[in-house]
């Protein structure tokens, strides 16, 4: 059985930059969709603020390889100026 790489990403963005970047993750879903070996990236938000991110991947080379993407990069650069605290990464382990 292989196992996939699941990732959830707790991401909160400034207040005043809220919009910003969830537009900006938006905008990358479509492309990133389309990566060899992305199974699963869906964002969501809650009534606090915070955009999550679910990702899951065919392995861990595929999830390196979206890191590397110009797109990804580019919101990640983008994260410096807009977020308040850091992302909160979380790798998950499927049960069943």
């Amino acid at each position: 059985m292989t196992e996939h790489t699941f990732i959830l990403a707790k991401i909160t963005p400034k207040t005043e930059c809220f919009d910003l970047a969830k537009a900006a993750i938006m905008n990358i879903i479509p492309t990133t969709l389309i990566e060899p070996g992305c199974l699963k990236f869906a964002l969501h938000q809650d009534t606090k603020g915070n955009l999550f991110l679910y990702e899951e991947w065919l392995d861990d080379k595929a999830l390196q390889n979206h890191h590397e993407m110009k797109y990804t990069q580019a919101v990640f650069e983008a994260y410096n100026d807009w977020l308040a605290c850091p992302p909160e990464i979380t790798t998950l382990t499927k049960l069943g």
